[in-house]
Formats: structure tokens, sequence, C-alpha cells
């Protein structure tokens, strides 16, 4: 959640969280991957779930487990903030 520049020198502080909208969109998450090295820190968002075991998933429609809640993404983003140390929150598009 930290800024660009604290992604790049301490990638285990920060997160990225790519929704999903379309299947193509999956293409993409190898970029992901040069941004941050760290995959558990690669939070993905769907309509629908997703099978990857690589990445945090999350889902509006449940899939046996396979993934978090959509729900449950706010308590989750507060405690990787809390474990982190970090107190802010910031959005880049």
């Amino acid at each position: 959640m930290p800024n660009l520049q604290k992604l790049k020198t301490k990638p285990e502080q920060s997160l990225i969280i790519q929704f999903i909208k379309e299947d193509q969109e999956l293409n993409k998450i190898p970029q992901l991957e040069s941004l941050q090295p760290n995959y558990k820190n690669i939070w993905l968002i769907s309509a629908k779930p997703l099978s990857s075991t690589k990445y945090t998933t999350y889902s509006v429609l449940s899939n046996a487990g396979l993934n978090n809640r959509y729900s449950d993404i706010i308590i989750d983003v507060y405690g990787f903030l809390k474990q982190t140390g970090d107190k802010s929150f910031r959005l880049i598009h």
C-alpha cells in the first residue's frame, strides 16, 4: 500500500490489488510480477472464483473455499497494514 518508491525498495511491505473484470485480464498478471516479486502480495479480485493458488484471490461468488470471500478484503488489508506497521492506504490507478 505504500508509494511506488517503497514498492520498488521494499516489496514485502506493498500490495498490488488487481480487479479482474474479464478473463483476458488474467494474461496481464505476469506484468504484475515484474512490479511485485512477492506473489503472496498480489491480490486478485473477481466476480467469479479463480483457480490460482499462487496469488491471494477474492471472489464475490464462493468456490468451495478456494477463494477468500470478497467481504474479507477490508479485514485482510487492515491485517496487512498492521503487520507491516504502515498506517496509510494508497490507491494507484
